[in-house]
């Protein structure tokens, strides 16, 4: 059984890194403003390699913080599962459900309402709450990021088209805020987990 302070520093860490994720969105935001401003000619500094390779880097960063998050997930579901045993889904399938087609619309975002049902604390409506918001700007921005890659907004000379830099745009937009929420997620489970197991301890 995971503690709650192995489960603590998993989830510090994955906080710290969505630090650094906001922070590689905002430059993403700021190149691709200055490449839709610019219709990808008349631009500052992001051309559209420029653009294509910011894209690509905040992609592999996107990668690495979310194995940051799905430790903390999987950590923070064992101590679910040790609260409130009858919870349905393990702390594999919590994560592994990310990565199964179709499933993967609803079961994530079931799995951390059972972690935020299981780590008790006064605040587990609110917490759902946001995690509702966290779930939809989720939904929202892998649709834009199909049709980023699927949409045509590549010209036949290999060049990036405005639209891609707009969908850029347009999921930072939203990715920012749901990096905060899902930070703040954490911050309320970890100090619910921490004060439920010290009761155990001390009861």
């Amino acid at each position: 059984m995971t503690d709650a302070r192995t489960a603590a520093i998993s989830g510090n860490l994955a906080i710290g890194a969505l630090y650094v994720w906001i922070l590689a969105e905002v430059g993403l935001l700021l190149v691709a403003t200055d490449f839709v401003a610019g219709d990808g000619v008349n631009v500052w500094f992001a051309t559209s390699r420029i653009v294509g390779v910011t894209s690509l880097s905040v992609f592999a960063l996107s990668l690495v913080t979310a194995v940051f998050c799905f430790v903390w997930i999987y950590r923070a579901m064992a101590i679910a599962h040790h609260v409130t045993p009858t919870f349905s889904i393990s702390p594999r399938a919590a994560v592994g459900w990310f990565f199964v087609p179709i499933a993967s619309l609803w079961k994530p975002y079931e799995a951390i309402g059972q972690i935020i049902d299981g780590s008790g604390g006064r605040r587990v409506a609110a917490t759902q709450t946001l995690a509702g918001w966290w779930w939809a700007g989720w939904l929202v921005r892998a649709v834009l990021g199909l049709l980023s890659r699927f949409g045509g907004s590549v010209g036949a000379d290999g060049t990036l088209g405005r639209g891609y830099g707009i969908m850029l745009m347009v999921g930072a937009v939203i990715g920012i805020p749901m990096a905060c929420l899902f930070q703040e997620i954490i911050r309320r489970v970890v100090m619910a987990q921490n004060g439920a197991v010290e009761g155990e301890i001390f009861a």
